[in-house]
């Protein structure tokens, strides 16, 4: 997902609320950051939980692509710690509802307790959500690396706009070389034919290129 900003701060995302503080602190086992209120229970682990900015919390602009939304307006609930998570996404009142009633996502409450027998059933449907959510961040990735090659491209860009522009296209590339290894290399894709992904993300760009125009674009996503 394109995020809209490059180097952006919390202080973007998380704009000062009456009632609220902020935590902003990745560190000590703390994976997450948001918004805080002494109205949510603690956790089952003892922390506090977050609400944090959901990641779905996005507009599409004029060109179809993603941008996260500054200052955040949709959040979920959840433990910086353990992960525990309240189920949905909503406003900061309706996120604090649904944490202090006991309403927790089926899958972060069975990450509460030992795994005892393991299924690979479960092991591929969480891989099969995972690969889903990557192939839709390269397809994301590969629409702004096309964006940002045009306005390098252009030579009405300034030499400091280029110097701006080439420093994100670096960035991209390196999410982009990243994710290519991701589906032809990772465990996670269990038996899933890293080359196939790429061919349907290919696809999913160039959805009105004829199979033997599309063919000639090279399975790599930094060359899509």
């Amino acid at each position: 997902m394109d995020e809209s900003r490059t180097n952006y701060k919390y202080e973007d995302v998380y704009v000062p609320v009456a009632g609220f503080d902020l935590n902003t602190k990745m560190a000590n086992g703390m994976h997450h950051v948001g918004y805080t209120t002494y109205r949510m229970k603690a956790c089952m682990c003892g922390a506090h939980p977050v609400l944090e900015q959901y990641v779905g919390d996005v507009y599409i602009d004029e060109d179809g692509e993603k941008h996260r939304n500054f200052p955040a307006r949709t959040f979920v609930a959840i433990c910086p710690k353990c992960e525990l998570r309240a189920r949905g996404h909503g406003s900061l009142e309706e996120c604090i509802s649904a944490w202090n009633a006991g309403r927790f996502t089926k899958d972060s409450l069975m990450c509460q307790t030992p795994v005892e027998d393991i299924s690979q059933d479960g092991c591929i449907a969480i891989s099969n959500r995972v690969i889903a959510a990557a192939v839709e961040d390269a397809v994301d990735l590969v629409k702004k690396k096309n964006r940002e090659l045009s306005i390098l491209h252009n030579p009405m860009t300034s030499d400091v706009q280029r110097e701006i522009h080439y420093t994100e296209l670096k960035n991209i590339r390196t999410k982009l070389n990243e994710l290519q290894k991701f589906f032809m290399s990772s465990p996670v894709m269990f038996d899933k034919d890293g080359e196939a992904v790429l061919s349907g993300i290919r696809r999913m760009l160039y959805p009105k290129l004829t199979h033997q125009e599309r063919e000639k674009i090279p399975l790599k996503l930094t060359k899509m």
